[in-house]
């Protein structure tokens, strides 16, 4: 896996694509990093940005996390067919970031 960033780029596409269909792997996660400061487009102010990953063939989920200024945002990508009770899942996010905050003495 190393020596692929070492591959010309024509060649590392087409590895990634041959090694991306076989199914080693169920889901994606990303931490991007984000903006800590204010943000503007033509004045306004950008508040809030989603971090919304697509799929693989093949794969359940994709869960991207994004800090945006004082926020993080938290997007989840299933396909419903390969993972129907996503949902199960994605309710019990804002919990975990509230015992987080708990054990950080954090307030809710």
């Amino acid at each position: 896996m190393r020596a692929l960033r070492f591959l010309p780029p024509r060649l590392h596409a087409a590895a990634c694509r041959r090694m991306y269909r076989r199914r080693f792997f169920q889901a994606i996660v990303s931490v991007m990093p984000g903006h800590p400061l204010r943000t503007t487009i033509a004045g306004a102010h950008l508040r809030r940005v989603h971090p919304v990953l697509p799929l693989a063939d093949g794969v359940a989920l994709a869960i991207g996390t994004l800090r945006w200024e004082d926020e993080v945002g938290v997007a989840l990508t299933a396909d419903t067919g390969l993972l129907p009770d996503v949902d199960k899942l994605a309710d019990q996010i804002p919990q975990a970031f509230a015992a987080l905050r708990a054990r950080a003495g954090e307030g809710p």
